[in-house]
């Protein structure tokens, strides 16, 4: 047969289809029909053998049988087959016919319906010859919008995969080949990308995504109008809850297309970033989020894409709104994590946010930069990670805490990973962080202190049951400690061993409260219970609410917690036990948060996890390997260990129980000096702590003998201790006789002699005693009395005191060996003794710390034994015993130390003296020496005396509203005297500025709103008394006039309402007497301050009133001054220091005379003033 002629077929089907026809009939010959259309190629049928079948199924449409409906559609659909591409139908028949095609294919949705096989056969049909695009021209958006709706219905997981094709196929075709597509349709797509549709039709969505990511070219402008559409309608009156609920659902739906089909939106996104623009927060902040979470998208390409979007998208940084601003620097978080490339756009932008002025912003800068940190440590660079640490010092609590912690969790991390294994750079870039977190502690903040005390033992120093990686990696963290840190690193072991002794003392008076259950002196004993709580609390910002839960652990009364905590304070317990009794403890306490929060804090501070038994012996080889060791690495290590071992052995001399052997071995057989000096120096702090365990062998005691002898005042000074402390004090008293008789004139081994002598007298004083007149002649005759190197003009005024000259060390030891009688216990103080040292350290003091006739010391000499004699002097007064061995004018003598022309003697006397307050042992009204800081010239350490006072305010007013204390600003009577009675007082313009500076520091660092009526009542109630010391009060008078003339100004400045003070105030008697009525009134009608150039230039610049009354009296010059002409007679330094040769320019020089020093002060006034 050719194959190029073509015979067409007919339709062999000739019996006819009409719905009267019974439907068994009928459905017969319909599935004949069916058979025979189906087995007809196209092309290859003759069509008008098909006309009147053709014509008998569109009059079984609507039929009624469900079976007939299936078998009309299924030879229809070969109809349309066999007559493509042009049907034999208008359109009004097409639209029926489709109609009841779609019909038929909900069914589909049932694969054990009996007539599945047809419905599937039509589904084919419609898909493999693409029939539905017949509609394209039946003006059908209904049926279209149907068909999309009943497909995505019917669509289903659990249909196969088949199924599932075709049906996607069929809407692929009729979204792909129809030139216009309804919205309405675009609707339905879009709706099934939302969660919901998500949850509830998996297979729907899943059809949706198919189609979005074949057709993304077509759909991308009707998406676009949809969105736009969308949110222009629901933007325009967004104050109505549910237009804005409409509104973020839409950018939500925007986010779930992104997240399947992205491509979708790529006309979406200018819209969004038209939205960044406009004044609404709601909608800034809506497409600040979405474009956020786009730009976040893992290799995402929309920063590429759309550069001014993202570049628009960064401004928001800066908007005026903070929850956009937070927005934005939350959404960097995903973005640097996904796309770490992008750090050196958003790294600097972050940074600059760091500074934002809302709490929020900067926490949500914190939360991202930690979080992308601690995801890749490399990402940041050093500046950006100390530009961040800054926020550890935040003003508001919640970024600190939250910036502390991220800098701890990083180190941590990074130890673990790189520096642990020798990392160098990363050494380099992160080992700084541990020390940074400790200068917190600076900030005297309570909150603070324990969110660092908690990051130290959680991140910073490990619980590794490792002993020797452990100490290794505390041994870094130390290393990389400047003086600053490592000073705050010794306040923590400091807070440790004092929180040891409370804890010990509280856990004693809970035993004895018995769950308060107490049969004899139970107010005595709930008493003390709640001194020793109190004091616990005292530190903290809310004392009461930590109070309230030491009551209640009190209250429990679980006696193996109490066993507990004593194991975790017990030196000669391992690291695990520790570890144990620890988690015991809080496995006990698990139910009990609220005690657990609080006792959780005490437990870390008293707890020997940081420094243990097992962590001394790897420090001890440590040292030893460094000793021995060519490798500067390992000498550095040795050398931090071995100033460790020293502070442990100075805080916890306890640890040093299993070591007693090891030590006596060295010191006996060890030949290097400096491992001999070491031992020794652990075993005399630790013979301190535990005298019972100090050794008693003839061989060690023999040794340590020999090794008093030496000329090393380091190595002397211990051996003596350990000497004295032996309970064979027949080596201590053959030393103290050999020494005694050795005493010279050589001051290089008189160092060592005196060494030796200062350890006997304070720990073996029956054998200091036999020779205590002879010792204490020859230090003042042959050694503080005598100069033998005379002072030269290239003399500096400072020196530390291990570079002093053996000579300056000797005066020093010497004035430290005449004190130590005064300090044992005694029920009976020798007050006469006091007294004459009172003298020896008065005469110090006032002649500048020249005690010989020549004035030959040399400057550095006289500095220490100026700040010695001060010290000894505070020391003397903080024993309470000793108070009448001193003069009221020793105040004023003792305070000129604040202002001391050298640096290093200031910032020391003033650290003992706040030292001496914070512990209570110096009586309050010292604190005001401290205001003599208010010229001080480095700002550091006025700015630590101004903390240090605001402090204690808020501190004393804390403890006073329950313990009905005595509160800073009772003692303005002091302050007053204390600077009418300054050497530098005077009438002059000039000076008068200087100490209105003076009240001013004062009022800064105590005044309050709540108490600035009772300052102004007690500065006028000065002018009721009178000096008991000098003639001339009328300093006092002026101090008094300044004083309310600056209370005033500052209760206008600060809206303060300056009431009338009810209660009665008293003077302290040391230093004022009562003015009998008729001179009261007198000084109290007049007016001091008005008569001076001071006033007259402060009303010329200020126009300040002066309270006047009709009876104001107006002074003589002559009455401004005592009947001998002198402005003031008080204390008055003898002038004598000038700057000498080669002294550091940057050292404030002493100014010991009234001229110079108001010189100084006057060139930092003017500077202020100027600023």
């Amino acid at each position: 047969m050719d194959p190029f002629d073509f015979n067409p077929q007919e339709l062999p089907f000739k019996d006819s289809l009409s719905a009267n026809t019974s439907t068994g009939v009928l459905c017969k010959r319909l599935e004949t029909l069916h058979k025979q259309l189906a087995s007809l190629e196209q092309g290859t049928v003759q069509k008008d053998s098909l006309k009147n079948a053709k014509n008998d199924l569109l009059k079984l449409i609507n039929h009624k049988d469900k079976f007939t409906k299936i078998l009309v559609s299924c030879c229809l659909a070969d109809v349309l087959k066999l007559y493509a591409p042009d049907p034999p139908f208008n359109n009004n028949q097409l639209k029926s016919i489709f109609t009841l095609f779609f019909k038929q294919l909900h069914y589909l949705k049932d694969a054990n319906n009996d007539f599945f096989s047809y419905y599937f056969y039509l589904l084919d049909s419609l898909s493999t010859y693409k029939s539905v695009l017949l509609l394209e021209n039946c003006n059908a958006d209904q049926l279209v919008l149907d068909i999309f709706v009943d497909f995505l219905d019917i669509i289903k997981p659990e249909m196969t995969l088949t199924v599932q094709v075709s049906l996607r196929d069929i809407l692929q075709q009729l979204l792909d080949e129809f030139s216009h597509i309804p919205p309405s349709v675009i609707e339905v797509l879009m709706g099934k990308f939302s969660k919901k549709s998500q949850i509830n039709s998996p297979g729907a969505f899943k059809i949706v995504c198919d189609l979005g990511t074949l057709l993304d070219d077509k759909l991308q402008r009707y998406v676009c109008q949809y969105f736009s559409d969308v949110m222009i309608a629901s933007s325009r009156d967004l104050s109505d809850d549910s237009t804005l609920e409409e509104f973020k659902e839409s950018h939500s739906l925007i986010l779930e297309i992104f997240e399947h089909c992205p491509t979708l939106l790529l006309n979406v996104v200018p819209q969004l970033e038209e939205e960044l623009k406009v004044e609404h927060n709601t909608i800034r902040h809506v497409a600040c989020t979405t474009l956020g979470v786009m730009f976040s998208k893992k290799g995402s390409i929309w920063v590429n894409t759309y550069p001014h979007v993202w570049k628009s998208w960064c401004e928001r940084r800066n908007d005026k709104h903070h929850a956009i601003r937070c927005t934005w620097v939350e959404s960097t978080a995903a973005i640097l994590m996904n796309d770490p490339s992008l750090s050196s756009n958003l790294e600097e932008l972050l940074c600059a946010k760091l500074m934002d002025p809302d709490e929020k912003v900067r926490s949500a800068v914190i939360k991202s930069m930690g979080t992308v940190a601690l995801h890749n440590y490399d990402i940041f660079s050093q500046k950006s990670l100390q530009e961040f640490s800054q926020r550890c010092r935040d003003k508001k609590m919640a970024p600190r805490m939250e910036a502390i912690e991220y800098l701890a969790k990083l180190f941590h991390k990074v130890y673990n990973l790189s520096i642990k294994d020798g990392d160098e750079v990363h050494m380099d870039k992160f080992i700084w962080i541990p020390g940074n977190l400790l200068e917190l502690l600076y900030l005297d903040d309570s909150e603070t202190t324990v969110m660092v005390e908690k990051c130290l033992h959680s991140y910073l120093v490990t619980t590794d049951t490792d002993h020797e990686q452990r100490t290794l990696r505390l041994i870094r963290i130390i290393k990389a400690f400047n003086e600053r840190q490592r000073n705050a690193f010794l306040s923590i072991m400091s807070r440790q061993a004092g929180t040891m002794t409370a804890m010990e003392a509280f856990i004693q008076q809970c035993e004895k409260f018995n769950g308060g259950v107490v049969k004899e002196d139970e107010k005595e004993i709930s008493s003390h219970l709640d001194l020793i709580i109190k004091h616990l609390c005292s530190k903290f910002t809310e004392p009461k609410k930590h109070e309230t839960q030491f009551l209640k652990f009190a209250s429990l009364n679980d006696r193996r917690v109490y066993k507990l905590i004593r194991g975790l304070m017990d030196p000669s317990n391992d690291f695990k036990t520790v570890l144990k009794y620890h988690k015991e403890i809080i496995t006990r306490l698990g139910k009990q948060t609220s005690i657990l929060e609080v006792l959780q804090i005490f437990l870390r501070r008293i707890s020997f996890i940081m420094f243990n038994r097992d962590g001394i012996e790897v420090l001890i080889e440590l040292v030893k390997r460094g000793r021995r060791s060519k490798s500067e690495d390992e000498k550095e290590v040795g050398e931090t260990a071995e100033s460790l071992v020293k502070d442990i052995s100075k805080y916890f001399p306890g640890l040093y129980k299993t070591q007693m052997e090891n030590f006596r071995q060295i010191i006996v057989n060890e030949e290097d000096e400096g491992l001999v000096i070491d031992a020794v120096e652990a075993l005399s702090k630790f013979v301190k702590a535990f005298p019972d365990k100090c050794p008693s062998d003839p061989e060690t005691l023999a040794r340590l003998v020999q090794l008093a002898k030496s000329e090393n005042p380091k190595i002397t000074k211990h051996s003596a201790v350990v000497l004295a402390t032996s309970s064979d004090q027949s080596y201590c008293e053959q030393l103290f006789q050999f020494v005694v008789e050795q005493l010279s004139g050589d001051f290089a081994t008189l160092t060592s002699q005196l060494s030796v002598i200062v350890s006997i007298a304070k720990f073996s004083y029956e054998v200091y005693q036999k020779h205590d007149k002879d010792i204490m002649a020859y230090i003042l005759n042959e050694i503080l009395m005598k100069n033998e190197r005379m002072a030269e003009e290239k003399d500096n005024e400072w020196v530390e005191y291990e570079e002093l000259e053996n000579e300056g060390k000797c005066k020093v030891i010497g004035l430290k060996i005449l004190m130590k009688p005064l300090l044992l216990p005694s029920e009976d103080p020798n007050v006469d003794f006091a007294k004459a040292f009172m003298k020896l350290a008065r005469s110090i003091l006032q002649s500048d710390g020249e005690l010989v006739a020549d004035a030959s010391t040399s400057p550095m000499f006289k500095t220490h034994l100026r700040l010695n004699a001060g010290l000894s002097c505070l020391k003397l007064q903080s024993l309470g015993c000793y108070t009448d061995a001193f003069e009221p004018l020793d105040f004023i003598r003792m305070s000129l130390l604040i202002q001391d022309p050298v640096y290093h003697v200031r910032e020391r006397f003033i650290d003992r003296v706040c030292s001496l307050l914070v512990t209570q042992k110096l009586p309050l009204k010292y604190s005001m020496w401290l205001v003599l800081a208010a010229h001080e010239p480095e700002i550091s350490l006025q700015k630590k005396v101004k903390e240090f006072l605001i402090r204690t305010r808020k501190h004393q007013r804390s403890v006073s509203l329950t313990d009905k204390q005595d509160l800073i600003e009772h003692y303005y009577s002091s302050f007053a005297y204390l600077l009418a009675n300054h050497p530098d007082f005077s009438m002059d313009k000039d000076d008068l500025k200087l100490f209105e500076t003076y009240i001013n520091f004062f009022l800064d660092t105590i005044s309050t709103s709540e108490n600035i009526s009772y300052l102004y009542h007690v500065s006028g109630q000065l002018k009721t008394i009178k000096d008991r010391f000098n003639e001339n009060s009328v300093p006092i008078y002026i101090i008094s006039e300044m004083t309310q003339l600056l209370i005033r100004e500052r209760c206008a400045n600060h809206n303060w309402i300056l009431q009338t003070y009810p209660g009665k105030t008293g003077v302290p008697r040391d230093f004022f007497e009562r003015l009998s009525s008729t001179e009261s009134n007198l000084v109290i009608k007049t007016v001091y301050l008005e008569q001076t150039e001071f006033m007259a230039d402060r009303i010329s610049k200020t126009k300040t009133p002066i309270r006047k009354t009709v009876l104001t009296k107006r002074l003589s010059p002559n009455e401004l001054t005592d009947s001998e002409g002198d402005e003031l007679q008080s204390p008055v330094r003898k002038p004598k220091h000038k700057r000498v040769k080669g002294q550091d320019e940057n050292t404030p020089l002493r100014r010991s005379s009234r001229a110079r020093r108001q010189s100084t002060i006057r060139e930092f006034y003017n500077e202020e003033d100027s600023n």
